[in-house]
């Protein structure tokens, strides 16, 4: 297989994220929607509080003038851009330390942050030295969580996997039922 078709599998939207550094190809944004921050986005986020898995809520986007016409024009309820977002306006579910100085001013926008899209690079292949770049958000839809992500939050409701009866039962599978229950 020629580099081509290789870089052509790797950018599909099946290549699993976490051999993207954290960048989904696809990536649905819906008002309202819960995301959940993968990657650090520079100083900005330290500075108002902001570390990798907080989870957010989307709010407003600002798309591109092309992007716009098109939604501006179009009867229907779903559309696939042209262009990313050139931000993607989250509100964390958490107090930021300082509002981001970009931020809308307004009652209940303090806790609003711009998310922008970056672009992470990667190589395959130990011997072939193959560098990949993708460009988009360094968030994930957040539908679900692992137990480790879940551990010292408080939750409204869940639905925990705590396997089957035909597993065995060992100390670590204990502990993780006895944290999503509690």
């Amino acid at each position: 297989r020629g580099v081509d078709e290789q870089k052509k599998k790797w950018n599909s939207p099946n290549y699993h994220a976490r051999k993207t550094e954290g960048i989904s190809s696809l990536m649905p944004a819906v008002y309202d929607m819960t995301w959940r921050l993968t990657g650090g986005q520079g100083a900005h986020f330290k500075e108002c509080g902001i570390p990798n898995g907080t989870k957010a809520r989307v709010r407003a986007w600002t798309l591109h003038a092309e992007d716009e016409k098109q939604l501006g024009e179009s009867c229907d309820r779903e559309i696939v851009l042209k262009h990313l977002p050139s931000i993607v306006w989250l509100e964390c579910d958490q107090n930021l330390r300082m509002p981001h100085p970009d931020a809308p001013k307004g009652k209940g926008k303090e806790n609003w942050f711009p998310l922008r899209p970056i672009t992470n690079s990667w190589t395959l292949g130990a011997g072939a030295y193959i560098e990949i770049a993708r460009k988009g958000f360094a968030a994930v839809p957040d539908f679900s969580s692992t137990i480790h992500v879940a551990t010292g939050r408080s939750l409204k409701a869940v639905l925990p996997d705590l396997g089957g009866l035909a597993e065995p039962a060992t100390f670590s599978a204990m502990m993780r039922g006895y944290i999503a229950l509690s």
